[in-house]
């Protein structure tokens, strides 16, 4: 079954330009149906990482949850398997408008359980720290693990950088510490922009430094950038909010 999971993409869906595969609701739901006859109602872990992808691809977190849920009951799984799928099911959790915090926090640190030393996990496990307002040092100490260890991991720049930047807007304006902070958090955007320069959710967070900086022409080129290159809907709300900023940023010059 691993090998027929592997041409699941390439027979339902769509290969897109950044040499991956979009799906449509009604693509992902015949990939489901066909899962279903072919294994028997019994699908592979396989089976159901494939079937998680498509249904985020067609935007039914729902259903790809629903996916993830199913691999983690299979008898048979795998430590790497039941780790794949914690990683994969705490990543859409905290994909939410609103967050589901305290489960995606209780599988990530299911995921450290299982590999306490593997990179992702504290990449993924600082960036949920992060996005659920908590203990943003201990956030910080797992991120600066991850990055030493992979330096050229843009994702792992990005969330270092987001903690900085959070860390700094934390602290009064009269703290020395806060100018560090938010420099840092330019510095690592920027390395991470190097590292991938077409991300537009790079370009969007260093338009916010910028912002905290005080540096309105950088983050009016940087919001620009972003709009320019055909945002996204949830990306083209965090500009359209960020402008707002940067009208205020501009007018207090």
């Amino acid at each position: 079954m691993e090998v027929i999971a592997f041409w699941y993409p390439w027979l339902f869906g769509s290969q897109n330009n950044e040499s991956g595969f979009d799906y449509k609701e009604k693509d992902a739901a015949a990939l489901a149906d066909f899962i279903e006859q072919v294994s028997g109602g019994s699908p592979s872990l396989h089976d159901l990482l494939q079937l998680n992808r498509a249904w985020i691809s067609a935007g039914n977190d729902v259903l790809a949850i629903e996916a993830l849920e199913r691999a983690l009951e299979l008898e048979n799984i795998s430590e790497g398997g039941r780790y794949a799928a914690y990683v994969r099911l705490g990543t859409v959790l905290l994909a939410f408008e609103n967050p589901d915090c305290e489960r995606a926090l209780d599988i990530f640190n299911r995921a450290s359980a299982l590999r306490p030393q593997d990179d992702l996990v504290k990449n993924n496990l600082a960036y949920a720290i992060f996005k659920c307002g908590r203990d943003l040092k201990k956030a910080l100490e797992l991120s600066l693990e991850a990055v030493e260890s992979r330096p050229a991991n843009a994702s792992f720049r990005d969330t270092l950088a987001r903690i900085y930047l959070a860390i700094g807007e934390s602290l009064d304006e009269t703290d020395s510490e806060r100018l560090e902070y938010l420099r840092a958090s330019e510095q690592e955007f920027k390395i991470a922009l190097k590292i991938s320069p077409t991300n537009s959710d790079y370009r969007i967070g260093i338009a916010n430094a910028f912002l905290s900086l005080g540096k309105c022409g950088d983050a009016r080129t940087a919001l620009k950038t972003a709009g320019d290159a055909g945002p996204s809907p949830t990306q083209q709300d965090e500009i359209d909010g960020l402008a707002v900023k940067l009208a205020e940023c501009e007018r207090d010059r």
